[in-house]
């Protein structure tokens, strides 16, 4: 091991005077590979404060912390000492801090990595950080290595649930609007956890784990069913509409599907280890209906699981009446009744034969014919599943019902339209097996093995490769020396095997790069579709050709120069791979073809190979750019990168929609490493042919909604910002993401940010003047309320210039002709008076106009009457007309605001002002003659109030 020499205390006290700012910073801890460093850096209090992110509007801008950026580094070196000083970090949502909090602990031993299972938990609440699912790889980790106490209070934390903050009651009636529940982290991250680590955790931490699941999807579905506790168990959530099918998938990533998905994925790992009593007795205590569903499901699944239980489920009265619990009752019943004692079987005959409940039909006004017709279908209904094993007497009803009604339908939920997700393949062998055989042995199993054809449920060869991945990651110098016998294995082990390469490189492991680079361009020379490939419409086949296999190069090379583990040497070949993966064309939306200009495209730049392949590229970049950087030099002196990004951006050769919007989202990127290119290239990213649209729309949108308004790109761009105005959203051709299906609300977003800045004003001639000037009523709207969320969200005091500077712009935007033509937008200063910045007769003078121009509407609608409540006592009168203004105009929502609407009538009628008083008692009078009577004991005696 190397020896690293430790500084002396006047050479740490020099070189922590030499860099006060985070770019001297930066180049010294770029170069600093020595972790005799760390502990005279901590005495020195150097670890002990984050830079300070900016705010800038409703824009924050966090600044990466060379720091941390070396602490991550030398986890692997001094795993206990990082551990220490990261888990002294405070709550952060700096997410360079926090990528580097994870990847310190995904280096380390898990002895270690559990000490910062706190503050990943602190970090993790609320967070919208991009990457927050390897919280859940670092807690599988974590839980395998036996730290169970620091895995789970890494999950509690980011597999939490958050109520949906909208209002739950809305107007008079006190009717009761119940929403989903949040996930506490991104919902995609929080996908990413439960697909690729539930297993893991599932099998290391058991009934921990599926309890934690059970107990966070009960909160989830409590936020829709406040009352369940009072309820009969089960209590119905009806999952079988919004989830009909719990072995399909929405793909909407909720809280509560994720969570059943979850549920239900660790449940079936528990049966896989024999395991299921303990895994039922969880779910069994569970209040609502899908924890039965759940159950139902998997006894009906596993037919020899439990046929105690079954027969038990299946003869239960309530079970069978729970019409949220037919499907998975029914299947059960096909599957077990047979097995079924004669006994067991006349529980459920019994319930057959008392048939539904009469009395609750004739409340229902039906008819007795209709009343017997009714219970003769469903009588009907409920024989099918178990039709095969009835006797020939009941077999004999069951014909004579047939000729009445028909075949009995084979109940089921409607299904769920949109793509679906396996709970699971089973392998043959587990990653354990694998690894106890020789690279030789291992490489013959993946040739000869094939799955039983006639067990559907059986092991598989997605399964096996899931394994095969494991095994690899595990110990990848064993397959390293034998990549040239994997060109002769079908593409779904070549894949499982680069996953594994992967998941070594994420622990720093170090590779035979070459070979690897080499088997990457063989892959990348291979046909689409390989032509023994079977079941290409069941999961549990081959992969359908080599496509997923170049999608796990992709990953590979991507964690590897993030990991800055590929060797430098190799830099060509490795963009040589990039190069050809960058020219795949299946999935490509070419900007030509309509259909395409109507997909998401956002989506597609994620999750396609192309646009992938060029994002890792982008990666490739930034790493190349850092050298080039030490040299004085930028990327514009590397050519075979220019001609890289000149061949995508020619729409003669790149076609792709995709492509284009990732050269708009990371523009800001470009114009860094390449400025000299960027300033010239801009007009080709953003065109201006009509031709050309589609790229132009799509581009654009992506800059807007990925980035800031950059002040130093602002001269170069201006143009673009000006063309903009002239094309309204329903004209753009851009697709339906809803990341930037707001393109003038988002260009509204950037003009406020330079002009609170003071780099555009509003003179004539200045671009917001311009768009203010030909605003339409959605953008004008967006632009008032992104200043008052922008002033109400801001963590640190608004400057006294930038008030002055949205004062001008209240002004302006009242002796607007434009503004004054769409007077619904005047509603939305209701934001801007509700923060504290304007002074108090200066603010009620402009919410007064504002309100007079809207008609009384006002916006936001909870806590419409707060300040005005608060400033009823010094402006009696004008207050008064205001909250007349904004009560009449929102009656139904004024039961919101009783106690402020109370304060501010009292404090009229008592004020001495004869004006306020009598516009009081006026109003007073008028909610009266609309129903609301509360505030009529403040005009006359109660006992005259009768």
């Amino acid at each position: 091991m190397k020896s690293w020499t430790k500084p002396t205390p006047e050479l740490v006290k020099r070189a922590i005077a030499s860099m006060p700012y985070l770019e001297q910073q930066r180049y010294f801890f770029e170069r600093l590979d020595n972790p005799e460093w760390i502990e005279p850096l901590r005495k020195a209090k150097f670890f002990s404060s984050f830079p300070t992110e900016t705010h800038e509007g409703n824009a924050v801008t966090f600044y990466l912390w060379p720091a941390s950026r070396y602490l991550s580094r030398m986890a692997v070196l001094k795993p206990d000492l990082v551990a220490e000083i990261m888990s002294e970090f405070p709550e952060t949502g700096n997410p360079f801090v926090i990528q580097d909090i994870l990847t310190a602990a995904r280096a380390m031993q898990p002895a270690a990595s559990a000490k910062l299972a706190e503050v990943l938990a602190r970090s993790a609440r609320g967070t919208g950080f991009i990457g927050m699912d390897r919280a859940g790889e670092v807690a599988a980790n974590l839980a395998e290595a036996g730290e169970t106490k620091a895995a789970l209070t890494i999950l509690r934390s980011i597999l939490d649930v958050i109520p949906d903050p909208r209002p739950v009651t809305v107007g008079t009636s006190g009717h009761v609007y119940r929403h989903d529940a949040l996930t506490a982290i991104r919902s995609f991250d929080y996908a990413s956890i439960l697909r690729k680590n539930g297993e893991r955790l599932a099998r290391s931490l058991g009934v921990e784990y599926i309890s934690l699941l059970s107990k966070k999807l009960v909160s989830a579905l409590a936020q829709e069913y406040p009352q369940y506790k009072k309820s009969t168990r089960p209590v119905e959530d009806y999952s079988y509409i919004w989830r009909a099918h719990l072995d399909g998938w929405d793909m909407q990533e909720e809280a509560k599907q994720l969570l059943i998905f979850g549920v239900l994925q660790a449940t079936e790992c528990m049966v896989a280890e024999g395991r299921w009593s303990e895994a039922q007795q969880i779910l069994e205590k569970q209040p609502f209906a899908v924890f039965e569903r759940i159950q139902l499901f998997l006894l009906a699944k596993y037919p020899e699981l439990d046929t105690v239980l079954a027969a038990k489920k299946l003869g239960d009265p309530i079970l069978f009446h729970a019409f949220g619990l037919r499907q998975e009752y029914n299947q059960l019943a096909r599957t077990v009744f047979s097995r079924m004692s004669a006994e067991q079987q006349d529980a459920v005959l019994v319930l057959i034969d008392a048939g539904l409940n009469r009395e609750r039909m004739v409340e229902r006004v039906l008819s007795q014919d209709e009343i017997d017709r009714t219970i003769r279908q469903w009588t009907l209904e409920r024989y099918e599943p178990i039709r095969q094993s009835l006797s020939p007497d009941r077999l004999r009803q069951v014909e004579l019902l047939e000729q009445e009604f028909g075949v009995a339908r084979s109940y089921e939920n409607p299904i769920v339209h949109g793509g679906a997700v396996p709970v699971g393949g089973k392998s043959p062998a587990d990653g354990a097996d694998l690894q106890a055989m020789s690279a030789d042995e291992v490489l013959n199993y993946l040739r000869t093995w094939s799955p039983n054809r006639s067990d559907p449920f059986g092991p598989s060869y997605q399964g096996l490769a899931r394994e095969f991945t494991t095994a690899v990651g595990a110990a990848p110098e064993r397959y390293v020396e034998r990549l040239e016998d994997f060109k002769g294995l079908p593409s779904t082990y070549v894949r499982a095997a680069l996953q594994g390469f992967r998941d070594a490189t994420r622990r720093g492991v170090d590779l035979a790069w070459p070979a690897l680079l080499g088997l990457a361009e063989w892959i990348c020379e291979q046909p689409d579709v390989v032509s023994e490939q079977s079941d290409e419409d069941d999961w549990h086949g081959h992969d359908s050709g080599w496509h997923p296999t170049r999608f796990a190069i992709v990953d590979m090379l991507e964690n590897a120069i993030k990991k800055g583990v590929l060797p430098i040497e190799l830099d060509s070949i490795a963009w040589k791979v990039i190069d050809k993966l960058s020219d795949d064309e299946s999935e490509c939306l070419n900007y030509e073809d309509p259909d395409s200009q109507e997909k998401d495209v956002w989506s597609y730049s994620l999750n396609t190979l192309r646009p992938r392949a060029i994002r890792v590229a982008l990666n490739y970049i930034e790493w190349r750019f850092t050298r080039l950087k030490a040299e004085g030099r930028s990327i514009d002196d590397a050519p075979e990168i220019l001609a890289y990004l000149e061949k995508h951006l020619d729409p003669a050769t790149e076609k792709c929609l995709s492509v284009r919007l990732i050269y708009g989202e990371k523009f800001p990127f470009l114009h860094a490493v390449a400025p000299q290119w960027a300033s010239r290239a801009y007009r080709e990213i953003f065109p201006t042919s009509i031709e050309l649209e589609p790229l132009r729309d799509v581009a654009w949108g992506a800059y807007l909604a990925a980035n800031q308004a950059y002040s130093d790109l602002f001269p170069l761009l201006e143009p673009l910002y000006r063309d903009a105005m002239q094309i309204s959203d329903e004209s753009r051709k851009q697709g339906k993401s809803h990341i930037t299906d707001r393109p003038s609300s988002l260009l509204a977003h950037h003009l406020l940010q330079l002009f609170w800045r003071g780099k555009i004003d509003l003179r004539e001639g200045s671009p917001l003047v311009e768009f203010l000037s030909n605003a339409g009523t959605s953008a004008l709207r967006s632009t008032i309320i992104y200043v008052g969320q922008s002033l109400s969200e801001a963590q640190e005091t608004v400057a006294p210039e930038v008030i002055t500077r949205l004062q001008t712009l209240w002004d302006y935007i009242l002796e607007s002709d434009r503004a004054k033509s769409l007077r619904e937008v005047f509603t939305y200063f209701g934001w801007w008076f509700n923060t504290p910045y304007f002074e108090d007769h200066w603010a009620l003078d402009h919410l007064e106009s504002s309100l007079l121009l809207a008609k009384g509407k006002f916006e936001p609608l909870l806590n419409a009457l707060a300040r005005l409540s608060r400033l009823a006592e010094a402006y009696p009168s004008q207050v008064l007309n205001c909250t007349k203004m904004i009560t009449l105009g929102a009656d139904e929502y004024v039961d919101l605001w009783t106690a402020d609407l109370d304060h501010i009538l009292r404090t009229a009628l008592t004020s001495g002002d004869a004006n306020a008083a009598a516009t009081a008692s006026e109003l007073i009078n008028e909610l009266g003659r609309r129903g609301h009577h509360s505030y009529r004991s403040l005009i006359c005696p109660s006992d005259a109030c009768q």
